[in-house]
């Protein structure tokens, strides 16, 4: 095998980024294409200049002004009310990058000594943060961060020492299975936590009803009428953040129906098993309530899906790549 210090020239990127200017999408989602690469076209050969640089730039993408993956993290985890120790988290995240930036020195100076540690801080962090109960979506983010560096370094150390290819399929078969299933329990319950009660924004009618006369619309003109007044009720629940009916999104309206209405000819018949009785499905679907119900309910379950895709899919393109790796016939 090639020498790496006699053949490959040092890299000349710019110093890493600072500690809140990581794109944390381009790290997971590129690191994770490089590594690819690294057990595929470039497997057994030198890691060059070229790669080299692209591993430096996967690592410390400076984020655009605005950075998509980190708003779609703030988003999740305002809108699963997941409290998240920030002290704690930011120095996870701190030491994280610390180790990512010791990797990015390394591609531009080539000191195989540097190497060794890289490689145990990675898989040190990564271990912690794998037991980590109950792990926030952020600390899941950085632990799939810090295992493509780990794996990076390892395919870095195997260009002296052969032996590292088998210690990188091993590492990247742990990987996989250590964090496939927390990505997958976010995923599924997050997909399906926005959910309408009985299949659709369950429309409740109140108990109290009151009985007035109001002015309705008659064929030609209007006309004081008496009749009841009912309350829909229409809701949603997040099963994130609750357990019960008292805690759902609800939308409701007063709806005044005159008398008779289907058999209720008065107060005396009026009851919630009655109107319950009277009351078809589309009369129910017909409501403001239920019509504000569902379209609230598509657009928060669509914002919450757009930002758990930002998050989920470079996650799950690093899992896929370390299974491919874990399946690598070494020579």
């Amino acid at each position: 095998m090639p020498n790496p210090q006699e053949e490959i020239p040092p890299t000349t990127e710019v110093p890493p980024a600072p500690l809140d200017d990581l794109n944390w999408e381009n790290a997971v989602r590129e690191s994770a294409i490089i590594l690819a690469e690294l057990f595929g076209a470039y497997y057994g050969g030198p890691i060059g200049v070229e790669i080299a640089g692209r591993i430096s730039r996967a690592l410390f993408s400076g984020r655009e002004q605005k950075d998509p993956f980190a708003q779609a993290l703030a988003d999740l985890e305002h809108s699963i009310r997941q409290i998240v120790d920030d002290a704690l988290f930011r120095e996870y995240k701190g030491r994280s990058i610390a180790i990512g930036a010791d990797l990015k020195a390394y591609m531009h100076t080539k000191d195989k000594t540097t190497l060794n540690s890289i490689q145990e801080r990675s898989n040190e962090l990564a271990r912690v943060l794998s037991e980590f109960d109950p792990m926030s979506m952020q600390v899941l983010a950085i632990a799939v961060y810090i295992a493509n560096v780990n794996i990076l370094t390892l395919r870095s150390l195997a260009d002296y020492e052969p032996k590292y290819y088998q210690i990188a399929k091993e590492r990247a078969e742990l990987f996989a299975k250590t964090f496939e299933p927390k990505v997958n329990h976010y995923d599924s319950s997050l997909r399906e936590s926005l959910v309408p009660l009985d299949g659709r924004c369950l429309v409740n009618l109140g108990s109290n009803f009151k009985t007035e006369f109001r002015e309705v619309q008659g064929p030609y003109t209007k006309e004081n009428k008496y009749g009841f007044v009912c309350e829909f009720d229409a809701l949603y629940m997040d099963r994130t953040v609750e357990s019960d009916y008292r805690r759902g999104t609800h939308f409701k309206e007063e709806v005044f129906f005159p008398f008779p209405y289907k058999g209720i000819r008065g107060p005396n018949d009026l009851s919630s098993h009655s109107v319950n009785m009277a009351m078809t499905s589309e009369e129910r679907e017909n409501t403001k309530a239920f019509k504000d119900c569902v379209a609230s309910l598509q657009e928060k379950k669509s914002q919450r899906i757009a930002a758990l895709d930002k998050v989920i899919n470079p996650m799950r393109q690093s899992i896929t790549e370390w299974q491919q790796i874990a399946k690598l016939h070494l020579n």
